[in-house]
């Protein structure tokens, strides 16, 4: 907790992505990865081999963008630089660890944007229709990626809102819905990794409660799925663990001739 702490104070993080608590999150994902690297590798291989997948589906490879790129765990990022002409990684945080994973490379760039918009304006009614503003920031893209970014949309803001009820109701889904039009629109290739369920445990191994927070949106069926062990045994208050049924999925964009 202090390592976390001190990581926080000295963050290089707006004032908004504070205040609306992104790098205090994000810090804390990096120490839950530090805590249960063995437990999240399968996960990240996963991860690592969907996105491999969607840049195969690319007829062209000038321009990939990360969307929420986050701690870049999930995120082969080296076999990006070397295989498109430009990689931009959009997050309203970057923190030091991710600049360091990311530093050194003349054609990867990271831009500080809130998808949302609420940086600019409070309106959570406004937010979904903000998700396709970066497009008009960077232009046109051969390969989008949103890794375990869907279903975080809207948890924040709503935290932060007198609306936390809705976690699970129309204001969510809406923002989920827009996060999965512009991914399928295009330009360009979309692979998107979220989880589509959630399951509980207590400390005996007996599931005590479960949720699918993407039930009511229409997607595809996954290229691939797993489980990701997100917070094993000692993680979560009394003992309890959680796991994520994991879901990968290509939306838009054209077939490269190899990928037919």
């Amino acid at each position: 907790m202090l390592r976390e702490a001190i990581g926080l104070w000295f963050a290089p993080a707006s004032r908004h992505a504070r205040r609306l608590g992104y790098a205090a999150e994000a810090i804390a994902i990096e120490a839950r990865q530090r805590r249960c690297r063995k437990q999240w590798a399968p996960h990240i291989e996963q991860c690592h081999q969907s996105v491999r997948a969607a840049v195969a589906r690319c007829a062209k490879r000038d321009l990939v963008v990360v969307l929420g790129s986050g701690p870049l765990f999930d995120i082969p990022l080296a076999g990006l630089a070397d295989g498109f002409s430009q990689v931009v990684l959009v997050d309203i945080f970057h923190s030091r660890a991710a600049r360091r994973r990311a530093g050194g490379r003349p054609n990867l760039s990271l831009l500080e944007h809130d998808l949302l918009g609420l940086d600019r304006s409070d309106d959570l009614g406004q937010a979904a229709a903000n998700l396709s503003v970066w497009r008009g920031l960077l232009g046109q893209p051969d390969l989008v990626i949103s890794a375990n970014l869907l279903t975080q949309l809207p948890l924040l803001p709503l935290d932060a809102s007198t609306h936390g009820e809705d976690r699970h109701g129309s204001w969510a889904d809406a923002v989920m819905r827009a996060h999965l039009a512009d991914l399928a629109s295009g330009p360009g290739v979309g692979c998107l990794i979220s989880e589509w369920r959630r399951r509980w445990y207590d400390r005996t191994g007996a599931e005590i409660d479960r949720e699918r927070p993407i039930d009511r949106l229409d997607l595809p069926a996954p290229q691939r799925s797993w489980n990701w062990t997100i917070a094993p045994p000692g993680e979560l208050p009394r003992g309890e663990s959680l796991i994520l049924d994991v879901g990968a999925y290509h939306l838009g964009g054209p077939l490269s001739p190899a990928a037919e």
